[in-house]
């Protein structure tokens, strides 16, 4: 492996910027719209030697999705749980990090139908879940200050809106956002409902890391992890009104067992082995489920779950997609 691996993240390399290294890997982090997206354009789909995916349902027979004649190798989005350390108190609102509008209205992709592609769509269905809960829900999303009846309606119906650019603008202030917060609650895009890839999305899982429960819209993760109070899954507005209830009547066990995930499943000593044997390179070794429950149940005692979180350079944060 001299020549190096090169890991291409959703084909943001083009074939002519990619060299000669031993390894070309297309690594698919946008799972089910990438795949779409390539029966129409260019997206490396058949160019690498390797394709991975973050989407845990491609490939299976539930899934529309075309795989397009080539082996995706499924795995988590991933943490680096020391840079994502277990918080305590809990913040005042649940909240997250979105774009309002994609830019598009939608992809004629499978079978000639259209897959709607903005967020806004998503949550103006669920739009007076505050009312109903009677909790207010925070959305750092970029809508502007032209977009008048949106605002309004947001405002009327429980929601209170901030900037992204200004609470979550850099790396550093993207943690302290989620980390500030009470949790997460979110749509996703109808696109990626209705193609229910298995995903799951990197800024929720930065949320679980921190022991902030999550409350966010199926999009087929569901049917690859455990069932937990802090991670919960809703397809309806009634489904999502009561994992807000069953979080707020437990709280503590929901921030509990929403780090227990991260470290199950999403963190880098879980997820960065398995990536690693697929590959082919040797000295990193396989850490199942039962190791890595033996290190949760170690790492316990710790208030903050890592202790040598102070010595993890500012660069190993991990952060959402723009897109996301």
């Amino acid at each position: 492996m001299r020549a190096g691996v090169l890991l291409n993240l959703s084909n943001s390399i083009p074939i002519q910027c990619r060299g000669t290294f031993a390894l070309n890997i297309l690594y698919d982090i946008d799972p089910g719209m990438l795949q779409l997206w390539s029966t129409q354009w260019e997206m490396g789909v058949g160019q690498h030697d390797l394709h991975f995916t973050i989407g845990q349902s491609i490939g299976e027979p539930e899934c529309p999705v075309p795989t397009l004649g080539v082996k995706w190798h499924r795995v988590w989005p991933i943490v680096h749980l020391p840079a994502w350390p277990r918080q305590l108190a809990g913040g005042e609102r649940y909240t997250t990090i979105t774009q309002w509008w994609n830019g598009n209205t939608g992809y004629d992709l499978i079978g000639g139908e259209l897959y709607e592609h903005n967020k806004r769509t998503a949550f103006l269905e669920f739009i007076d879940v505050p009312r109903l809960t009677g909790m207010e829900l925070e959305l750092a999303a970029n809508i502007t200050t032209g977009e008048i009846e949106d605002r309004a309606l947001l405002a009327e119906s429980g929601w209170k809106l901030v900037q992204p650019h200004e609470v979550a603008g850099t790396p550093w202030s993207y943690r302290q956002y989620i980390q500030g917060s009470r949790g997460e609650f979110s749509c996703a895009k109808p696109s990626v409902v209705k193609a229910t890839p298995g995903w799951i999305s990197d800024r929720t899982v930065c949320y679980l890391a921190s022991g902030r429960p999550c409350i966010v819209q199926a999009a087929g993760a569901e049917r690859h992890l455990r069932q937990s109070l802090g991670l919960q899954f809703f397809t309806n507005k009634s489904e999502a009104i009561e994992a807000l209830h069953a979080v707020e009547r437990n709280y503590q066990r929901a921030c509990d067992e929403a780090r227990d995930l991260a470290e199950e499943f999403f963190a880098t000593s879980v997820v960065l082995p398995e990536v690693m044997n697929i590959i082919g390179i040797s000295g990193w070794p396989k850490l199942g489920q039962r190791q890595a429950g033996k290190r949760r149940h170690q790492s316990a005692g710790s208030p903050l779950g890592a202790k040598t979180s102070s010595a993890i350079p500012e660069r190993a944060i991990s952060s959402g997609e723009p897109d996301d």
